[in-house]
């Protein structure tokens, strides 16, 4: 039986991916690293920032230290913001379905960026108050496409429902390693459109064909039942 959702952030509720991909190409550009937009898509997306980074060096031949690493994070995280809310955009149906299903479920966002982000972006667009658990960042020791953010959300899911287990919450998901990292965390997942196409995101249990907008229940509630 369905007891919680669990929503990735960037590319779930908020469409931000293109912000993130051009402050970490124009950040690594000094260093006279070239990030193109599908090297961003096919390698970075799942990363958290300081993953990203450190991959990016690594890829690029250079030394990944912390305090490179460190300070890339700490300037991309001064410039998103502002970036983001420039031209924020909430993915479509977002601000209708997560209202509405709060009332049946408790509700998690588990993602890669900043707490800081997360809150800020969530209270500007007056949803803040429907999530009961937010894993950002700084509350795993490894992001996805590692386990450990959707392990950490189901355990603080727990206030809400007691004995909760991991097959009894969905994770919808935007990425192949987002999915992935569900996918290990032994919860159900459903993808939607919004970064890559259904053919890279066939490993889902559901593709959300219509996003938020027609959220297929009957097929979400079966899914379950075979739980």
């Amino acid at each position: 039986m369905l007891k919680a959702i669990a929503f990735d952030f960037n590319g779930v509720l908020i469409d931000d991916e293109d912000v993130h991909y051009r402050l970490i190409r124009d950040l690594v550009a000094p260093l006279g690293i070239v990030v193109t937009e599908a090297d961003y898509f096919e390698k970075y997306v799942v990363y958290r920032d300081d993953d990203a980074f450190r991959q990016v060096l690594i890829d690029a031949g250079r030394p990944a230290t912390p305090d490179v690493v460190e300070r890339l994070v700490r300037e991309k995280r001064r410039r998103y913001l502002e970036e983001a809310l420039r031209d924020l955009r909430v993915c479509p149906g977002v601000r209708e379905f997560v209202p509405a299903v709060a009332a049946a479920y408790p509700l998690a966002v588990v993602s890669g960026a900043a707490r800081a982000e997360i809150e800020a972006l969530l209270e500007h667009i007056g949803l803040r108050s429907y999530f009961s658990v937010i894993v950002g960042a700084e509350d795993v020791t490894d992001g996805k496409p590692a386990p450990d953010p959707y392990v950490e959300a189901v355990r603080r899911l727990r206030a809400w429902v007691p004995a909760l287990q991991p097959a009894e919450v969905l994770a919808i998901e935007d990425t192949p390693g987002g999915l992935l990292a569900a996918r290990r965390a032994g919860l159900r997942t459903a993808a939607v459109l919004t970064t890559f196409p259904a053919e890279a995101l066939r490993d889902a249990d559901l593709i959300l064909w219509d996003g938020f907008e027609r959220f297929p229940w009957v097929q979400v509630h079966l899914l379950f039942e075979q739980t």
